[in-house]
């Protein structure tokens, strides 16, 4: 009765390394200076604008 030869040996697998952490998000961009002839609170942009005069000339009455 013949022995059967021994499986071959394979090594262990290297352990993966493990990712650095996410660098934190970077901090937001200060605000740009209020102009002085628009308040930040009354200002809209361009395309504000155009959706105003769209919806004025859609409601108009019959």
């Amino acid at each position: 009765m013949a022995v059967p030869p021994a499986p071959p040996v394979v090594p262990p697998p290297a352990p993966t390394p493990v990712p650095p952490p996410p660098a934190p998000p970077p901090a937001p961009p200060a605000p740009p200076p209020a102009c002085a002839y628009a308040p930040p609170d009354k200002a809209i942009t361009s395309a504000e604008a155009k959706i105003v005069l769209v919806m004025r000339f859609m409601v108009q009455p019959p």
